[in-house]
């Protein structure tokens, strides 16, 4: 009984409150006193967001690549040197992208996901050399994955539109999608 009732207490004291910040954003914290952090933005950009087919897939991929002030190799290496992780995970209402860390690091982070969420460049030799093969790549394994397949089929026959689009581009649809149309989204 003693035990439940000081993890009752650390789990309520460790929590910070939901902010609502400028534009619509959320802002939540908790603080577990552990060696590593994370920090995850929630964008609404998922393929039921998308203008055109697999553009919700493409932006996910584009994720910490080039700003206006970092290449898409200096945020890579800097964010190895400092210990962290960066991932985009895509689902069909939200781009959530995130940076893991070791505790102190904070400000380097942060000032990594704020800097293309604010100034991404989108450029079309990243889109071309890097995002696209990569686009496709996951698009051919997620189409050899029996379980993918059933749940893309079960959205696409629940929903129709919105909520029934497929998380990955297939090789049509990238043919048409351009920096423009990433950036819109």
């Amino acid at each position: 009984m003693l035990r439940a009732t000081r993890l009752a207490r650390s789990t309520v004291r460790s929590f910070a409150t939901v902010v609502d910040a400028a534009g619509g954003a959320r802002v939540a914290a908790a603080d577990n006193g552990q060696a590593t952090s994370s920090v995850t933005v929630l964008l609404k950009a998922g393929s039921r967001y998308e203008p055109k087919p697999g553009v919700a897939h493409v932006l996910s991929n584009f994720a910490f690549k080039s700003t206006e002030k970092r290449s898409a190799l200096g945020t890579l290496r800097e964010a190895e040197l400092y210990g962290g992780v960066l991932s985009a995970t895509l689902t069909r209402e939200h781009l959530a992208l995130t940076a893991e860390f070791l505790r102190g690091d904070e400000a380097f982070f942060v000032d990594v996901l704020a800097s293309f969420l604010s100034s991404a460049r989108f450029t079309r030799h990243e889109l071309e050399e890097y995002v696209l093969p990569s686009v496709l790549a996951e698009a051919q394994a997620a189409g050899l994955s029996p379980s993918t397949n059933a749940l893309e089929l079960a959205h696409a026959l629940a929903f129709r539109s919105g909520l029934g689009a497929s998380l990955f581009a297939d090789a049509d649809a990238t043919s048409d999608i351009t920096s423009a149309d990433v950036r819109a989204l």
